[in-house]
């Protein structure tokens, strides 16, 4: 099983608050970067608690104007994409908050190759547990690579469940899809390496609650 800690790295910060004592809080905090090329579409996840940071404050500066990022409304009446375009003035509109297990595509404008870091808090619960009833665009919730058959959302998956990654190098992009069988078994898909910007289309067969274990210990 490779569960490896972070391409992120990983600080761990203090606050102190004073009472009549003085209470330490520990949380680490950390950061996952990614490569955006002009005019190509990435599939990227969030794998830490923001906050409810905008857009703007996420990546506000760091892709040049006229960029588009889409998001998956689930909710929609059909389901739909959101865009979020970075206008003239540099201005993310709508200027929605993105947070941990949140996936959206990239599309940068220019030309080149763009470095965008997202940073935040790693969640140190447990378990974390989320109910899964429809197509949903998503990623791991931990800032560290692994295999698809590694996750607890692999195994959770019920049966005839599919799962798909975008595949940028090939030409031409395309998803690379992925089923578990009636047996349980996810084929090559157990072998997918998942790494922590690595967004994902997950299509459950039926509804489940997904709970995902902490791969480390903090």
């Amino acid at each position: 099983m490779m569960k490896k800690l972070l391409t992120t790295v990983a600080v761990l910060g203090c606050a102190a608050v004073v009472t009549a004592q003085t209470v330490t809080s520990q949380n680490i905090v950390g950061y996952t970067k990614f490569t955006a090329s002009a005019g190509q579409l990435d599939l990227i996840a969030i794998n830490f608690e923001t906050g409810g940071a905008t857009v703007q404050e996420l990546i506000g500066a760091q892709l040049p104007n006229l960029s588009k990022i889409y998001l998956w409304d689930k909710d929609a009446v059909p389901p739909t994409y959101v865009p979020v375009n970075k206008n003239f003035l540099g201005n993310w509109l709508p200027n929605v908050t993105l947070d941990n297990g949140d996936s959206f595509w990239v599309q940068a404008a220019g030309a080149g190759d763009y470095e965008v870091i997202l940073s935040g808090e790693v969640l140190t619960a447990e378990t974390n547990t989320v109910a899964v009833s429809e197509l949903v665009m998503t990623g791991y919730y931990f800032p560290v690579e692994t295999l698809w058959g590694a996750t607890d959302l692999a195994a959770q998956l019920p049966n005839l469940s599919k799962m798909y990654v975008w595949d940028k190098d090939a030409v031409p992009p395309a998803y690379v899809p992925y089923s578990k069988n009636f047996l349980g078994n996810w084929g090559a898909g157990a072998n997918a390496v998942i790494s922590p910007t690595t967004g994902v289309w997950v299509d459950p067969a039926s509804s489940f609650t997904w709970e995902e274990e902490r791969p480390f210990t903090p």
